[in-house]
């Protein structure tokens, strides 16, 4: 017979690892499409000149593709964090109307 605290931490336990599977699977993600697609360049381009060059530093797609993935981590987390804390806030509001109904 297990007890309450043994099924709450089983519950936390598959929980974490869940979460621990979709984090592997996202880096395994990204680290395929990374692989696929990385281009070997243009043969019939012909190469940039000095000042062309200088001027493309700004929108390299190799600084680019890193700020979208950044953006695409920063946003991810976040939504994970508001997701967890709606879900604590949700359990607890509704273990006080569980308590008190006329507080509904």
């Amino acid at each position: 017979m297990m007890t309450g605290y043994q099924k709450n931490f089983r519950r936390k336990l598959v929980g974490f690892g869940v979460l621990l599977a979709f984090f592997i699977f996202a880096v395994l993600s990204f680290s395929v499409f990374k692989a696929v697609a990385q281009t070997h360049g243009e043969e019939g381009s012909p190469p940039l000149s000095q000042d062309a060059s200088a001027d493309s530093k700004a929108s390299d797609p190799g600084v680019i593709k890193f700020a979208f993935l950044a953006a695409s981590i920063a946003v991810g987390v976040g939504s994970l964090g508001a997701g967890v804390a709606v879900g604590y806030v949700g359990a607890a509001a509704m273990g006080a109307i569980g308590e008190k109904p006329e507080l509904a």
